[in-house]
């Protein structure tokens, strides 16, 4: 007949303390979400822009649901859901 085991207690909800006191001491410090900037945004509205238009087409190729609106109709359709700043050459 095997040994019964004891539980496993996973450190982070043991109840144990350490040498400078009782965890529930220390209150929990949460780290404050930091806000996206205007520039920030553009960054990477220019980013995945440059991405899109690098990929998309060929993607689409590949993927076969919507070759059938072509690479123009795919590329106006990508500039319109990116808005009205999106800089796609044509292809």
């Amino acid at each position: 007949m095997p040994a019964e085991r004891k539980p496993r207690v996973h450190p982070a909800t043991s109840s144990s303390t350490d040498s400078k006191g009782s965890k529930a001491d220390k209150p929990k410090q949460r780290k404050k979400p930091e806000f996206w900037t205007a520039n920030e945004d553009r960054i990477l509205h220019e980013l995945l822009a440059a991405i899109a238009k690098k990929q998309i087409w060929a993607s689409v190729q590949a993927d076969g649901r919507l070759a059938h609106k072509g690479c123009s109709g795919i590329h106006m359709r990508l500039k319109t859901l990116l808005g009205k700043g999106a800089t796609l050459p044509k292809p």
